[in-house]
């Protein structure tokens, strides 16, 4: 248990310096909230790292637990309320199987799991866990396949994909298919999943990735062969929850724009623009306008912010 714990801590204290509301609480003048908006990794390097923030302190995922660490003296401890338990079987609330990512917002934790009571084959469930890990409900059952996740402001919003069936076979065709983003109230409202955004341009081998989201616009990873030729396709996008406007993230001379990160009262992102084996990276402000070249990398070099430097 001891060398649980300190692998534990240890973990922590790597991905604290990549969390973007580690040590210092960020103010964003346009209302960034670490409570309810989506949580911010800033590294330009890392996917999904399985770590949340709250007033007081983390939740991590490792080793199929879920760990509650306290935000000042960084101590461990299974997220587990139920006295004398050994944490070692599902009658645990802090052992949960088959998660990818978890999410925090205003007093829980949120994650996808395909282990429900049920236990069917397709689908996943939205479970949400208390703070204090007393109880653990399915708040959706989604049948549609997950690609990626966030929660923002109130929202789970998911990216999918819906295969087109094959007329010879009457069986879903795996290259081909539609690509949507989603979105359920957290509150449990949802009659049913809200279609925000369609991948019209892509049919084949369609995929979103990357979801992030600052104030009212989630970004996004769209790539796929366009649809109606064979011609590849890889770009950034910007879509406004309040209207739902879709823009395309571009350098001023029209070079692809990605993977924002938070810094100060901007956002960073990555650039498709490179010169001599120089890469440059942009800074545009919170609402994703006015681009400007920030700095440069070479090629190799890995990028860590924590928000001010």
């Amino acid at each position: 248990m001891l060398k649980r714990s300190f692998a534990v801590v240890l973990w922590l204290a790597i991905m604290l310096s990549l969390f973007g509301c580690g040590g210092k609480e960020q103010t964003i003048s346009d209302g960034y909230n670490y409570l309810t908006d989506a949580q911010i990794v800033n590294t330009f390097d890392i996917g999904k790292v399985n770590m949340a923030k709250s007033p007081q302190g983390y939740y991590i995922y490792v080793d199929g637990k879920m760990y509650f660490v306290d935000g000042t003296s960084l101590e461990a401890t299974p997220l587990c309320s139920k006295p004398n338990c050994l944490h070692s079987d599902d009658n645990c609330s802090a052992v949960v199987k088959g998660i990818y990512d978890i999410a925090y917002s205003d007093g829980y934790i949120y994650y996808i799991s395909s282990t429900g009571p049920e236990k069917e084959f397709m689908g996943s469930y939205l479970v949400k866990h208390s703070a204090d890990g007393s109880t653990r409900e399915n708040v959706y059952y989604i049948e549609k396949d997950i690609l990626d996740f966030i929660i923002h402001r109130g929202y789970f919003y998911f990216s999918s994909r819906e295969f087109e069936v094959d007329e010879s076979t009457g069986l879903p065709d795996i290259d081909n298919y539609d690509t949507y983003i989603y979105r359920l109230a957290l509150d449990g409202s949802s009659k049913e999943e809200e279609e925000i955004y369609f991948a019209q341009e892509v049919e084949k081998y369609g995929q979103i990735s990357g979801l992030m989201a600052f104030g009212d616009n989630l970004y996004f990873d769209l790539h796929g062969t366009k649809r109606g030729s064979k011609e590849d396709i890889l770009k950034c996008m910007r879509l406004n929850l309040t209207t739902f406007e879709v823009n395309e993230m571009v350098t001023p001379s029209g070079f692809m724009l990605a993977r924002p990160r938070l810094f100060g009262e901007s956002l960073v992102f990555t650039s498709g623009e490179n010169e001599n084996g120089k890469y440059f990276y942009y800074k545009t402000d919170f609402n994703g306008e006015n681009p400007e070249k920030f700095f440069e990398t070479f090629e190799g070099e890995s990028i860590i912010c924590d928000g001010k430097y």
